[in-house]
């Protein structure tokens, strides 16, 4: 009986000196000393570590692509979807919801992202115009402040816009994008 008890006495004090090192206590109750967690806090994407151009596409017709490269030293996290405007206009592009990829697009340096850009909805649009330069702005990570490109982006020559204009979530291929 005796080594039965010494048997689950050691047990015991075995799991409590593994909690006890969960917990950062020792069995004195003295606090060991934390373990150092590396520094990985995420990177958004934004106007200082990509470089972003808009370029014309075959196909799908009155659509553009928007392509983010990673111009930094660090891998950047491009969340949700751009938010874009033309020229002067007061409102945006709308951002398609069933566009969203099942993750969040992570770019190594070098790497790149897309976005499409239908230039005009279902036809129903208003204030359809020529449009020469767009302004493009980043999401954050709780998706509600924004990092704006420094630079307006030159569209390709002749680009019509109207209020129907949409924008897809960054994704990792342009195939992906264009979709959309």
């Amino acid at each position: 009986m005796n080594v039965r008890r010494t048997r689950i006495a050691t047990a015991a004090a075995s799991t409590l000196v593994a909690a006890l090192a969960l917990t950062g206590l020792s069995s004195t109750g003295a606090t060991a000393a934390p373990a150092k967690a590396k520094a990985s806090k995420r990177l958004t994407c934004v106007g200082d570590n990509t470089k972003v151009t808009v370029s014309k596409v075959s196909r799908p017709v009155n659509h553009l692509l928007v392509k983010i490269t990673n111009t930094g030293t660090r891998n950047c996290d491009a969340y949700y979807a751009p938010t874009v405007s033309f020229d002067n206009d007061t409102w945006h592009a709308k951002i398609i919801k069933d566009s969203m990829p099942q993750a969040v697009v992570t770019l190594a340096p070098g790497e790149s992202g897309y976005a499409s850009l239908g230039l005009s909805g279902d036809g129903t649009g208003h204030h359809r115009h020529k449009a020469s330069h767009a302004t493009l702005s980043f999401s954050a990570i709780g998706g509600g402040s924004t990092h704006t490109v420094p630079d307006e982006l030159e569209l390709p020559a002749g680009t019509v816009v109207d209020d129907g204009a949409y924008v897809s979530y960054w994704q990792y291929t342009a195939a992906d994008a264009l979709i959309w």
